[in-house]
C-alpha cells in the first residue's frame, strides 16, 4: 500500500468519525426505548455508503486508492461496531433484554438494508448511464 493510499484512508476515516460525532450529538435525545439511535443511523448509513461505492467502482471506473479510501476510510471511520457491541451489552447487563436483542436486530436488518440499496442503486445508476 502506497503512502497516498495511507493518507487518503486516513483523511476519508477522519471525515467519517466527524460525522459519526455530529450526528450521534444531534440524536442524543432519549428514544423511548432508550436504544443508541445515533448509532444506528451511522451504521445504516455506512451500509448503505459501502455498497453504493462497490457497487459503482466497477462501472465508475474507481481505483484501489478510491475505493480503500471510501471502504476503509470514509466508512470505517462512519460506522461502528464497538458502539453498538458496547451499547448492547449495557443494556443486557440493565437487565434490558428487549431492548438488547432490538438494538441488535435493527442494526444488523437495518444495515443489511442499506447496503442492498446501495449497491441495487449503484447498479441502477450504472444501467441508466449505460443507456438503458
Amino acid at each position: 500500500m502506497t503512502l497516498g493510499v495511507v493518507i487518503a484512508v486516513g483523511l476519508g476515516g477522519a471525515a467519517g468519525s466527524v460525522l459519526r460525532v455530529w450526528l450521534d450529538g444531534r440524536l442524543a435525545p432519549p428514544h423511548p426505548f432508550r436504544i443508541p439511535r445515533g448509532t444506528l443511523l451511522v451504521n445504516v448509513l455506512g451500509s448503505l455508503v459501502l455498497g453504493a461505492a462497490i457497487g459503482a467502482s466497477g462501472s465508475l471506473g474507481l481505483g484501489h486508492a478510491v475505493q480503500t479510501m471510501v471502504a476503509a476510510g470514509l466508512c470505517g471511520g462512519l460506522s461502528t461496531y464497538s458502539s453498538l457491541a458496547v451499547a448492547t451489552a449495557s443494556l443486557w447487563r440493565e437487565d434490558r433484554r428487549w431492548a438488547a436483542l432490538l438494538n441488535l436486530s435493527l442494526n444488523v436488518l437495518l444495515g443489511w438494508g442499506g447496503a442492498a440499496v446501495g449497491l441495487t442503486a449503484a447498479a441502477w445508476m450504472t444501467w441508466r448511464l449505460a443507456g438503458g
